[in-house]
């Protein structure tokens, strides 16, 4: 869905919306995400144009730009909206491949070649003394899963008051925003206990960087608080399957405080992410209080 700037021969502006459905200050509501504003140089006075038909569409509920370029960036800032929080654009790291991550960090660098196998063995040797607790729980199990089912919907029901700002993570958005739309391939890892859903992540495999590393990419994580085993339990499966699958490395962002501390706990590698701002606008609302939301990687159009 979208706005046009439309001129005698033909189109020369376009702002694209994506609807998704969100739990803002605890009630469901259908959301804006905006993707693909593009005008063309002689309609550039008419940008704002567009960009205003969908911040109106979104005062009832509320607006992410989540891919902004500088020039986009620019004119969110001057209109004053508010950043999505990151914690720091900090991030957790598993290391399946060392020489290949290793290799990309060093190129272009002088001594990279000679240094390189050297320091691969010293992270090898390093992560995997951190590392050598990183087990599933017992009672536990995690697997691939592909069309959701009830079991989400239920993990939902339990869970969707502890955040009163967050994604609707229903069985039917999930399969919209993984299986039904092509979903950039992304793919979820069930976590159970007795056959109960105890938690999920969806993971986004993809290439970073000039020297085209494979990462594993965490956009969603999300548990049953009493579960607390679930969250080690779906990182030690995520590390297996990046080794099983040919990933050079797992990536996962610090979508809370919380689980920044509990991925230090785990003793995972720490690294900072480059900054990538993230908007939002809250239409009617009084705003959004950070820290009863929840925000991951999978709002706006940043992984579709």
């Amino acid at each position: 869905r979208g706005w046009l700037l439309r001129t005698d021969d033909g189109i020369g502006g376009f702002i694209g919306n994506i609807p998704t459905l969100f739990q803002l200050h605890g009630r469901e509501v259908v959301i804006c995400n905006a993707t693909t504003w593009r005008v063309s140089p002689e309609l550039r006075n008419q940008s704002l144009s567009l960009l205003f038909k969908l911040v109106n569409a979104a005062k009832d509920s509320m607006l992410f730009v989540t891919t902004a370029n500088d020039n986009t960036s620019q004119v969110l800032d001057a209109l004053n909206f508010p950043v999505v929080c990151r914690f720091g654009n900090k991030a957790s790291v598993i290391i399946s491949n060392r020489a290949s991550v290793i290799k990309a960090k060093l190129a272009g660098r002088a001594f990279g070649k000679l240094i390189g196998w050297p320091l691969a063995g010293i992270v090898g040797a390093f992560q995997g003394v951190r590392l050598a607790g990183l087990k599933m729980a017992n009672s536990y199990t995690v697997r691939e899963v592909g069309r959701v089912g009830s079991d989400f919907d239920d993990l939902w029901g339990r869970t969707r008051d502890v955040f009163l700002n967050t994604n609707v993570r229903s069985a039917e958005m999930i399969n919209w925003q993984c299986a039904d739309s092509g979903g950039g391939a992304k793919k979820i890892f069930g976590c159970y206990r007795n056959d109960e859903l105890t938690g999920y992540m969806t993971v986004w495999p993809r290439v970073r960087t000039i020297a085209e590393i494979n990462v594993l990419e965490c956009v969603d994580i999300w548990f049953d608080p009493a579960e607390q085993a679930a969250l080690r339990s779906m990182i030690a499966f995520c590390r297996g399957y990046a080794r099983d699958n040919g990933f050079d490395m797992v990536l996962l962002p610090h979508f809370s405080e919380d689980m920044g501390r509990c991925f230090r706990e785990m003793k995972l590698l720490q690294c900072s992410l480059a900054v990538r701002k993230e908007y939002y606008k809250v239409g009617a609302a009084d705003g959004m209080d950070e820290k009863q939301s929840y925000l991951v990687s999978v709002q706006g159009d940043y992984s579709l």
